[in-house]
């Protein structure tokens, strides 16, 4: 990695727009909005491309909706981890849930599979606070999630009306890598994947579990990878890309 490439993350943080981001409560804020675009913009622009993949840093997160339409339905967790190199650093994560909307109601088959109440959400923080933090915690690193067009569209709507912005651009779906790797794996569910790789289970449906099986599959994907000689970003997005297994 470029030595000017390292700190630019770090010099935003310290910019005084970035501190307001973080203390601002209110959803769509002009410091706040101002901050991400900048983050975004820079983030799209960094050239990984001849990086190895052992050496990026790595997000993994995943969320908890009130059902499946991104058009209609609601975010109500996020949860993440970083992953640097091949390792899970579980004590950099990120969680919280988020406070329901005005007149929305948590449907039963949501509770019944997460376990949350809407008692829980009611006191949770707003979707404007907690998506700011999540971006800032994200930082430039390349994002990663199970089935990822699902996170991604909940998230890209909720940014674009209070921020103007979407998620960088490079993000890795887990369940196209295992289907990559394993044409045999059909829907590659993440129950199918943990039981297939030996991980331990973790209790389903919670962001932060999720994200953390989530992690950890990538963790083993990322030794497959550099195994069959894909160590660079570039070579793992031609390959991924490409129709040949």
């Amino acid at each position: 990695m470029k030595p000017q490439r390292l700190g630019w993350f770090q010099r935003l943080l310290k910019n005084r727009d970035v501190t307001a981001l973080l203390a601002a409560s209110t959803e769509g804020s002009a410091p706040a909005e101002a901050a991400l675009r900048s983050m975004v913009r820079e983030i799209n622009r960094r050239d990984i491309w001849e990086e190895s993949l052992d050496r990026l840093k790595y997000v993994v997160f995943d969320t908890e909706t009130t059902g499946f339409d991104w058009r209609s339905d609601a975010l109500i967790e996020i949860g993440a981890v970083h992953v640097e190199g091949r390792e899970v650093n579980e004590e950099r994560s990120f969680s919280s849930l988020i406070a329901l909307e005005p007149g929305r109601s948590l449907p039963e088959p949501v509770r019944r599979i997460t376990g949350l109440t809407e008692e829980e959400l009611r006191g949770a923080p707003n979707v404007g606070e907690v998506l700011s933090k999540f971006m800032v915690f994200c930082g430039d690193g390349v994002l990663v999630a199970h089935h990822a067009q699902h996170d991604v569209n909940f998230l890209n709507v909720s940014l674009s009306k209070l921020y103007g912005i979407q998620l960088p651009l490079r993000v890795v779906d887990t369940a196209r890598v295992a289907r990559k790797l394993w044409p045999d794996s059909g829907e590659a569910t993440l129950d199918y994947l943990i039981e297939r790789m030996d991980i331990p289970p973790l209790n389903r449906h919670r962001a932060l579990n999720d994200a953390l099986l989530t992690a950890r599959i990538w963790s083993v994907f990322l030794g497959v990878c550099m195994r069959k000689g894909i160590t660079r970003w570039g070579e793992f997005f031609t390959w991924l890309k490409s129709d040949a297994v």
